[in-house]
């Protein structure tokens, strides 16, 4: 019987460890996309040279 509270405990916070690092991520990602449009429109990046870089193609 112990041993089954044990597993779930720890099930329990294994979950909470995913959540935590799921949660995290997120955040980082929602910043660094604030970061790149201020980015843009404060004009230190040009779009246009990066896509020259990177050889996108035209639409």
């Amino acid at each position: 019987m112990t041993g089954l509270i044990i597993q779930g405990m720890a099930r329990v916070i294994k979950f909470g460890v995913y959540l935590a690092l799921t949660g995290n991520l997120v955040t980082c990602t929602m910043d660094l996309r604030e970061n790149a449009y201020k980015s843009v429109t404060g004009g230190l990046v040009n779009l246009r040279s990066v896509n020259r870089v990177l050889t996108v193609p035209r639409n």
